[in-house]
């Protein structure tokens, strides 16, 4: 792990995310603690239990229209569980090679690479 975190260069999923973040004015949340999406110089934000039952108000949650979540296996935190408690009809779009057990029938998964997919996504994105 301290080898990834301190030596690994990002990868092209990493430099597409930060293309989108900052094409698109967003942020990037992960659970990581690899720090490689910093290395593309996007700060990413690092979600925590106490931010998630501190910090959020579930008024917050009815303003995102959708979720995506990359190679995501497991709602660790509760974002998701908290997004869909107050926000029944947000969407979560999951991006991975194999179903989320977190995804409802009202969710989408888009089962691709994502050394693929992202950059291909971040190239068509103005």
């Amino acid at each position: 792990f301290c080898d990834v975190a301190f030596h690994w260069e990002p990868t092209p999923a990493h430099n597409a995310l930060a293309k989108i973040a900052i094409q698109k004015w967003t942020t990037i949340c992960t659970e990581n603690f690899d720090r490689l999406q910093e290395r593309t110089w996007i700060k990413a934000y690092h979600i925590s239990w106490d931010d998630m039952s501190n910090r959020y108000n579930p008024e917050y949650f009815k303003e995102i229209d959708a979720i995506i979540c990359i190679w995501l296996s497991h709602d660790d935190r509760g974002l998701l569980w908290w997004y869909k408690q107050y926000n029944p009809h947000g969407k979560i779009i999951a991006l991975d090679l194999q179903q989320p057990e977190y995804l409802s029938n009202e969710d989408y998964l888009i089962q691709w690479d994502l050394q693929q997919i992202l950059p291909k996504i971040a190239g068509i994105l103005k």
